[in-house]
C-alpha cells in the first residue's frame, strides 16, 4: 500500500518536473542550505530502507538491480549532500541545462510506475 502512494506521488513529481524544471532547480539551489541537508539525510534513510524492503521481496533480476542501483545513488547522494561542499552543490544544479532536470523527470516517473507494480 505505501509502495503504491509513493509511486503515485513520485509520477506526480516527475510530471511536474517534466513540464516545469526550472522549478526543480531553483528548489535544489535554495534547499541545499544546512538544515535542509539533515532533513534530507533523513528522507534519504527511509528511502533506502524501503528500498531495501522492496529489494528483498522482488521477484526478479531486473527489479533486483535496478533496486541496488537506487540504493547505490541514495548513498552516493547522502555522502554529497552531508560533504562541506554544499556550495559547491548549488553550484553543480545550477550548471545543469533544463533538459538534464527533464530527464530526471522522467527517471522519477518510471520509478513511480515501477513502485506501483512491485507487489
Amino acid at each position: 500500500m505505501w509502495a503504491k502512494i509513493a509511486g503515485i506521488i513520485w509520477i506526480l513529481l516527475g510530471i511536474l518536473w517534466l513540464i516545469k524544471p526550472q522549478l526543480l532547480r531553483k528548489r535544489l539551489i535554495k534547499k541545499t542550505g544546512r538544515k535542509m541537508r539533515w532533513a534530507v539525510y533523513g528522507f534519504i534513510i527511509v528511502f533506502v530502507f524501503s528500498l531495501l524492503g522492496m529489494v528483498f521481496k522482488a521477484q526478479w533480476l531486473w527489479l533486483k538491480i535496478a533496486g541496488i542501483a537506487g540504493i547505490l545513488f541514495a548513498v552516493k547522494a547522502i555522502l554529497g549532500l552531508l560533504a562541506k561542499a554544499s556550495g559547491k552543490v548549488a553550484g553543480f544544479w545550477e550548471e545543469k541545462p533544463l533538459n538534464f532536470f527533464r530527464i530526471w523527470g522522467l527517471v522519477l516517473c518510471l520509478s513511480g510506475v515501477l513502485l506501483i507494480l512491485t507487489r
